[in-house]
């Protein structure tokens, strides 16, 4: 990693003067981004499977996915390098014409549903003129809803940078 690109990464996490003074911010996370609320979750998740339907596909779902990655490196009993990811994205497959699409954007807010169902189905034409692929409908299940976290006794967002660097 060249030493500009590792200050600039710290600077954006507010590290650098702290890291020059050799002491440690104790709250280099970010704070997290905040999900869309679950009824307008399942609204637009619904909005984009029945755009996609609308447009002939015969299959269709729809996904949100919120990450929060934070990583501490040490090499040689040095901190090397910090980042602290907050990623949010929304993603659509679709089934047509014997092919796959997928299309996915980061931000849902100024996305017309019905752009994204039609890139998803022109990817999936697209696929399906080159090679068929058999699918098999087995029945949508209706309102079918899956979450998954982690499971934590302690918060890592919350333990201040030098504590996890001290353990390193």
């Amino acid at each position: 990693m060249h030493r500009r690109f590792f200050l600039s990464s710290l600077a954006a996490l507010g590290l650098t003067p702290a890291l020059l003074r050799g002491g440690f911010s104790p709250h280099a996370s970010a704070p997290p981004r905040p999900a869309p609320d679950t009824s307008d979750l399942t609204s637009r998740l619904r909005t984009l499977v029945d755009a996609a339907m609308a447009k002939g596909a015969t299959y269709a779902d729809a996904r949100f996915i919120h990450a929060r990655e934070h990583i501490v490196s040490v090499q040689q009993q040095a901190l090397a390098s910090v980042s602290d990811l907050d990623q949010m994205g929304w993603g659509l497959r679709v089934y047509k014409n014997g092919g796959w699409g997928y299309v996915s954007i980061d931000d849902l807010e100024g996305s017309d549903p019905a752009t994204l169902a039609s890139r998803a189905c022109t990817f999936a034409e697209g696929v399906g003129s080159v090679t068929s692929v058999p699918f098999v409908d087995t029945g949508r299940p209706s309102g079918l809803t899956r979450q998954w976290s982690t499971p934590m006794t302690i918060d890592p967002f919350a333990v201040p940078l030098a504590e996890k660097r001290d353990f390193l």
